[in-house]
């Protein structure tokens, strides 16, 4: 869970009383997901689930169906800019925890999903945010160790973001993972 998401949870549940917020959660029936879900149920928040799948069985290892119920879930297809937008505007969401992604086994073996979901999915989360306005005070999203670039045989550097901070225009993102997506 990063520093954003953990930060969030401790103030909400040192505020106490009713729900001010709406959450969504994108990628809510994954792992980590799901473990923010039931935080964020847990300290009293109103809780939107994004995901592309009903199947809420991470859910259910850690919680039960009445308190799954408590968090409004949305079905949809991260890669669709409308099915997002759609939800911010249905559930008057103010926060955005974006959690959807496609992991690397899957991104090796369709490198094109791998992109709509991993790229335009979020590029989408950004863009339905934006336009929401000002409703939307905070997005967190959780990025992944292969953002360093290191290959499946080697670990990742945790002490340099050189190469990270070099894609520091969408012309450059879009060039590069185009070019190393094969």
């Amino acid at each position: 869970m990063t520093a954003d998401v953990k930060e969030l949870l401790e103030l909400r549940g040192q505020r106490g009383g009713p729900a001010r917020e709406t959450f969504l959660v994108t990628g809510a029936h994954g792992f980590i997901g799901a473990w923010v879900v039931k935080r964020l149920l847990d300290a009293g928040e109103r809780v939107v689930r994004f995901d592309a799948s009903p199947d809420a069985r991470r859910l259910r290892l850690i919680m039960d169906d009445e308190e799954i119920e408590r968090a409004h879930l949305a079905t949809g297809d991260i890669t669709e800019a409308g099915a997002l937008a759609s939800v911010v505007e249905e559930f008057s969401v103010t926060r955005v925890i974006h959690l959807a992604g496609l992991q690397v086994p899957t991104c090796r073996a369709d490198p094109r999903l791998g992109a709509l979901v991993n790229v335009v999915g979020t590029i989408n989360v950004f863009e339905a945010a934006r336009r929401a306005g000002v409703r939307i005070k905070k997005i967190v999203y959780a990025s992944s160790a292969a953002v360093f670039g290191a290959s499946d045989a080697t670990r990742a550097s945790t002490t340099s973001t050189k190469d990270c901070r070099a894609w520091a225009s969408a012309r450059s993102r879009s060039t590069a993972s185009g070019e190393t997506s094969g």
